[in-house]
């Protein structure tokens, strides 16, 4: 009947999905409509045909190419069908009624695939998108059982290939993925050997990642969704342009994870022999998968589990941490600086670093941590910065990027945006900073207005960026000395280069203070050099400055390490008891030093500038004191005071002794105890003197201001830092700072102290002192 009745012809040459047929107007009507009927099928065989000759290309991908495959089994079956039909027409046995109602079923396949064709072609579906988009089309149209059957049959042969990628991930650790179709992707640029140099390095989150389109599921994978929100994964629309096929959605997490430890084991040189493998087959059940993915996520958290703990020592090296950076044995540490003062007080280009090395061996040597295998992983570090300027600019890298935000959100808003781009062209990594700042916008808004409004109550403290872009040409060798600690794979995945940065600054701030506590405690001991010259009135302020800054110190050390990283260090060895998975364990670690960072005052920009003045308060004030009170030394080597020199004898055994020797001896002795008297009366008459002088030097170089001025700054600071914790404990409700206030506050010390009008008038006058110093 073709071209005598009707013909084919392409409506649209360069689309030719939409084949047309052009009736002769001579056509009996009846047939006509018959063949209205019939000719759908031409038009469907000749897209579904089209779309099989196409996919087969190596591009499309593996599942492209089983899901051809499995098509063209049915055109087979209905090349077979049409062979029958010119048998019977030859034969005239066939009719036109006849061939209509013998394609019947023919026609309702063809339908259906061409529907399902097209809407490939339109998504461009491949790998996890295209069975999604099976599983879709099964949903929407598979009403009787044979559409059912069909949806069924296509998707168990097109997500064979994807389920064999399944198996080699989840039994091996590989990845077999020549067109890009899997849900994991690998970053082969990122190394292992940058975790233990680079701070920014995330080798365990960018080796091996998820395919950006796919849904996210909830961060704890181990809780089991409800029958109504699987229903809605299932239903949702993203969850068919996913990557990730329909029945792995609820097993995402859990089966990048289970590679990714298998393949920190390969890299740790052992062989993985996985007891229960099973090939993955496509079932319409989920359990099954859950439950297989569930059984090798668990063997192989638990392999990784024992290699880091038990063949590593992983906990043996984070009691080192503990041990050495949060000082939990401290007594190495006041012997280092004891031993290195005189190097860490040089400049830091002039201190030499194998000096600190040798110094650090001796005090671990002497110190309770010499049996200590751990303490060879041990060496010195020295930073171009001090610590202040090291957390003010990690504080100030949330500022910085929020400027960069701006440059880029200019490329893709605002009514330049046009100009703008053909200028700028947009990066792919600037394209993806300006997603996540969308995805984030609300909850940035919320947490940028509350520094918005802290900054605006901190009006007296300079800006941070002159801060950090200052330059520090005096930074001494205790400013910039640090601890390091070398660890090896695959240790380095927990204690990598982030975790030890944060132990650094917890360390620098706990070393800092240690520090500055001998120094007071040295003022201490230079100060009683000076009982024979008559100073108490005159350094009474002196005395109980000293006094009070100890004990401000002396507080603060102890709520740090027995109130923060203690109580702390407890809940983490305690959560580590039931930790089921390497993932668990960096999670723990990670809210540890968080933890310790937070409740130390080293995240907050306000407390930690507070802090630092009241740091540096107590430093100058020790160090000019202590200068100070050795220049004011009236003993030499030669002329020691009359009583450490002079025999204490009585007079009963200077006669005994007189018979003892001989009128030489005799004569020498006693002229001996002449000179002494003799010495000691002009020592007497010196020190009057000196005592003097003394109290008019005083006068003229304005010690006396400068204990004074000190105490007043220190006064302030403190009261701003109580004052601070008071008001953020009433915000942010954190329980921890309460403990701070009352150690420094005790009995309300100071609180009525600052309730007083002099401390106000103190307060103005340090404000209108700052203002004048930023004029």
């Amino acid at each position: 009947m073709s071209n005598i009745y009707f013909k084919k012809r392409i409506k649209q040459p360069s689309n030719p999905e939409q084949p047309i047929f052009i009736f002769d107007n001579t056509l009996d009507i009846s047939l006509s409509s018959l063949l209205h009927q019939i000719l759908p099928l031409c038009t469907n065989f000749y897209i579904i045909s089209e779309f099989v000759d196409s996919r087969f290309d190596f591009q499309y991908g593996l599942t492209n190419h089983a899901f051809c495959a499995a098509i063209n089994q049915l055109l087979q079956d209905y090349h077979s069908l049409v062979t029958t039909f010119e048998y019977q027409q030859r034969t005239g046995q066939l009719t036109l009624q006849k061939l209509w109602y013998l394609l019947q079923p023919s026609i309702k396949t063809f339908a259906t695939l061409s529907r399902l064709i097209i809407e490939s072609k339109k998504m461009k579906a491949r790998g996890g998108q295209l069975i999604n988009l099976i599983h879709q089309q099964n949903n929407l149209f598979g009403g009787d059982t044979k559409t059912m059957e069909l949806f069924e049959y296509l998707l168990e042969k097109a997500a064979q290939p994807y389920l064999e990628m399944v198996g080699n991930w989840v039994y091996k650790g590989s990845i077999n993925d020549p067109h890009s179709e899997f849900l994991v992707v690998e970053n082969k640029r990122v190394h292992k050997e940058n975790l233990k140099r680079d701070f920014n390095d995330a080798y365990w989150e960018r080796r091996y990642t998820l395919r950006k389109d796919e849904i996210k599921p909830s961060r704890n994978y181990k809780s089991r969704r409800s029958h109504e929100e699987r229903e809605r994964l299932r239903s949702s629309p993203d969850s068919f342009l996913s990557s990730v096929p329909f029945f792995l959605a609820l097993s995402t997490e859990k089966l990048l994870m289970t590679g990714k430890y298998l393949n920190v084991i390969k890299e740790c040189g052992i062989e993985i022999n996985y007891p229960y493998e099973e090939k993955f087959y496509y079932t319409p059940n989920e359990q099954e998968y859950i439950e297989m993915i569930d059984k090798a996520h668990s063997y192989a958290s638990t392999l990784l589990l024992d290699i880091m703990i038990k063949e590593n020592k992983l906990f043996d090296h984070l009691n080192a941490l503990k041990r050495y950076f949060l000082l939990g044995t401290g007594d190495f540490m006041s012997l280092f600086i004891d031993t290195a003062k005189e190097e860490l007080d040089k400049n830091v280009i002039e201190v030499v670093p194998s000096k600190l090395v040798s110094f650090l061996g001796i005090a671990l040597s002497s110190s309770v941590s010499s049996r200590d295998l751990m303490k060879d992983n041990l060496s010195c570090q020295l930073l171009p910065n001090n610590l202040i300027s090291q957390l003010l600019t990690i504080l100030n890298i949330k500022h910085l990027e929020k400027e960069k935000a701006d440059k880029i959100k200019a490329k893709f808003t605002g009514k330049n945006m046009f100009v703008y781009q053909a200028k700028n062209p947009i990066k792919s990594e600037e394209k993806e900073l300006f997603e996540k700042i969308i995805e984030n916008e609300n909850q940035n808004q919320n947490l940028n207005q509350n520094e918005n409004d802290e900054n605006e109550s901190d009006e007296n403290i300079p800006m941070l960026d002159a801060i950090i872009n200052q330059q520090q040409p005096n930074v001494t060798g205790f400013d910039a000395f640090s601890l390091d600690y070398e660890v090896k794979w695959p240790v380095s995945l927990v204690i990598n280069r982030k975790a030890l940065t944060k132990y650094q600054i917890i360390f620098r701030h706990l070393f800092n203070c240690k520090k500055i506590e001998k120094q007071i405690c040295d003022t201490w001991a230079a100060q009683q050099s000076t009982k024979e010259i008559d100073l108490e009135l005159a350094l009474l302020g002196a005395y109980t400055l000293r006094q009070k800054m100890l004990y401000f110190l002396q507080h603060l050390q102890y709520y740090m390490h027995f109130e923060v990283i203690e109580q702390n260090w407890k809940k983490f060895i305690a959560r580590l008891a039931d930790v089921s998975s390497v993932d668990e364990l960096m999670l723990y670690h990670n809210d540890f030093l968080d933890s310790c960072l937070k409740e130390c005052l080293l995240t907050n920009p306000r407390l930690l500038r507070i802090m630092s003045k009241l740091l540096m308060t107590c430093e100058i004030f020790s160090t000019h004191t202590t200068r100070l009170t050795e220049s004011l030394t009236v003993t030499k080597h030669d002329e020691l005071p009359l009583e450490s020199r002079l025999p204490s004898f009585s007079s009963q055994y200077n006669d005994s002794l007189s018979d003892l020797l001989t009128p030489k001896e005799n004569q020498e002795h006693l002229k001996s105890i002449e000179d002494h008297k003799t010495r000691f009366s002009k020592r007497a008459q010196r020190i009057d003197v000196q005592t003097a002088h003394v109290h008019k030097m005083f006068q003229e170089k304005g010690y006396l201001g400068m204990v004074r001025n000190s105490e007043e700054k220190f006064i302030f600071h403190l009261g701003m830092l109580i004052k601070s914790l008071q008001a953020y404990t009433h915000t942010d409700a954190d329980p921890h700072m309460i403990d701070l206030i009352t150690r420094l506050d005790y009995n309300n010390f100071y609180s009525k102290f600052f309730d007083s009008e002099e401390f106000k008038e103190l307060r103005r006058k340090n404000q209108s002192s700052l203002l004048f110093k930023q004029k």
